[in-house]
Order: C-alpha cells, then sequence, then structure tokens
C-alpha cells in the first residue's frame, strides 16, 4: 500500500511537468502527430516486457472497458488536450485539470460504487483548493481571464475523459497487469489516431523537418518516456492497489509541480503558492487517513465470530 501511494505521488510529479513541456513541443508539432509520435516511441519501451499470456485472463467486460478507455480516456483527451493547449496557457490546463479528480470521485461512487467516507472528500476539496491557489496565485479572476474560452473549455473536457481511464482501469486491473492495460491500451489507441495523422501529415509535409530540431524533438521523447510510458505505469499500479476516490487526490499534485519547475527555471515564488503546497498536501494527507470500511468490516467479522461460535 506504501509502494501504491509512492507510486501515486511519482506519477503526478511526472504528469504535473507536462503541461509545460507539451505546451513547448505544439510550438512545432501539429497535435495528432505529437500524439502518434509519442505512442510510437512508447512501444518501444514496452516491447521488453510484453507478454500476451496475461491477457488470456481477460473477459469480454475486460475488452470492452480496454477499448473504453483506449478511445475516450486515453486517444480522445490526448487529442482534445493537445488542441486546448495550443489556444490556452498551460497553467490553465494544469488548473483545469483539477476537474479530473472530481469527475473520477463521481464516476467511482456511480459507476464502482464505492464507498467514500466524509474524511476523502474533504480531502478531494482541500486539494482543489490548494491547486486553484497555487495556480492562480490567489487571484482566481486572473486564471479565468487567460487563454481563450475554446482552449480552457477543451482543458476541462481532457481532464474528465481522462476520469475515463481511471475508472476503467479499475476492476480491468484484477486480471490484467498494469503493465499490459498500458500497453494494449496504447495500442489500441495509437490505432485510433492513425487516420486523423495520415491527414496532419499530408498537410504539414513540407515542414516535417523542423519536428525533428533538437527542442520539438527532446520535447516529443520525453513526453513519450516518462509521461506515457513510466507515469502511466506507475498510475495504473497505484489505481490497482487504491480506492479510485484515493488517487483521484493525487492528480492535485500537477499543478503545483507545475509551478514549481517554473520556480526552477527562474519563475518568483509566491507565497500564495506555498499555501496552496501546504493545502494540496494536506488534502493528500486527508484522503490517505480515510478508514478503509472493507478492511474494518472484515476484521470486525472476524472479531465476532468466536463469540458467535462460543454461544452455539
Amino acid at each position: 500500500m506504501r509502494f501504491a501511494f509512492l507510486f501515486g505521488v511519482l506519477a503526478n510529479i511526472l504528469y504535473g511537468s507536462s503541461y509545460s513541456v507539451q505546451k513547448l513541443a505544439l510550438e512545432t508539432w501539429p497535435p495528432v502527430l505529437l500524439s502518434i509520435a509519442r505512442l510510437t516511441i512508447t512501444m518501444l519501451f514496452f516491447a521488453p516486457f510484453v507478454s500476451f499470456k496475461v491477457m488470456k485472463g481477460a473477459t469480454r467486460n475486460d475488452w470492452i472497458r480496454i477499448i473504453v478507455a483506449a478511445l475516450f480516456g486515453m486517444a480522445l483527451p490526448y487529442l482534445v488536450g493537445s488542441y486546448g493547449l495550443q489556444a490556452t496557457d498551460s497553467v490553465n490546463g494544469a488548473v483545469l485539470g483539477g476537474l479530473e479528480p472530481i469527475a473520477t470521485l463521481l464516476l467511482s461512487i456511480a459507476v464502482l460504487k464505492e464507498r467514500v467516507g466524509g474524511l476523502r472528500i474533504v480531502g478531494l476539496w482541500v486539494g482543489f483548493l490548494g491547486a486553484a491557489w497555487v495556480v492562480t496565485g490567489g487571484d482566481v479572476d486572473q486564471m479565468l481571464g487567460a487563454g481563450s474560452l475554446r482552449g480552457n473549455m477543451l482543458m476541462a473536457a481532457q481532464a474528465v475523459f481522462w476520469a475515463i481511464y481511471t475508472i476503467a482501469a479499475k476492476p480491468t486491473l484484477e486480471r490484467i497487469t498494469p503493465m499490459m492495460y498500458s500497453f494494449v491500451t496504447s495500442v489500441v489507441a495509437l490505432i485510433a489516431m492513425l487516420p486523423l495523422g495520415f491527414v496532419e501529415y499530408r498537410a504539414i509535409e513540407p515542414n516535417v523537418p523542423a519536428l525533428f530540431e533538437a527542442t520539438p524533438l527532446i520535447s516529443m521523447v520525453y513526453l513519450a518516456v516518462l509521461v506515457s510510458f513510466v507515469a502511466m505505469i506507475l498510475w495504473n499500479h497505484a489505481v490497482k492497489a487504491l480506492p479510485s476516490s484515493q488517487v483521484a487526490v493525487f492528480l492535485f499534485l500537477q499543478p503545483l509541480v507545475g509551478t514549481l519547475a517554473g520556480w526552477l527555471l527562474g519563475e518568483a515564488l509566491l507565497a500564495a503558492t506555498v499555501m496552496g503546497g501546504v493545502l494540496i498536501a494536506l488534502g493528500v494527507w486527508l484522503s490517505d487517513h480515510e478508514p478503509d470500511k472493507r478492511h474494518s468490516t472484515v476484521n470486525s467479522a472476524r472479531a465476532v465470530a468466536p463469540v458467535l461460535r462460543s454461544r452455539q
């Protein structure tokens, strides 16, 4: 469980760094081709670990969830997010990503029938407040006025679509390893985007050499290796071991990481960032300390059983 907690934190540190890197890559790469290129590179890293024997345990419903996750929880948010970042600031993308844990919580209750206690709900809202505080510097009007409405709406939609991936993963990971779930969903998403990539390639064909200049190439490889490969596997390990409502709170680390990355690059570190970081840490702590009702129920049953037998 401790490793799962650590995996969730590390995954979102990497995801948090992706907004600024993706924004940089999109200055040269068109959205669809960027998504296809990063997933293609990711396949090379998956190759040594692929074992189709693992998939023999997958049920028909598992395959349905895999396809839904790949199309609506991966390919679609990749594309929607890329187009959104072209029209808005990367910090807006980070704070609007705060809709993902809220959507994940609601879907975990509605679809997975998870029982969510008050402490975890409080942790979720404390984390959201902290994330908004970090990104806006305490000035919500500034955030709402930055970027285009279209870009902000697309980034909000991306956050909701990503929640589908997590919710579809939870029951499927009972029979499939996180590595293979990550691989298969990536393959399906890549295949789904290829036709759009061909159209986009024809439109930018004369400028293709520019895609392989140092900055756009390094940015794309960073997204492929550290985000689409490493972060995804870590995230699916966390999703497998922890309740979806708990891993949702980890997502609030993303805007904090993005802001701290800017500080390391020379941007000012505001007092609001520090305060927001404290709130995010508090939200994650509250979520982690929510009592596990399933374990408490099992333990109670075990404790009562000997008493019942003694009375018989």
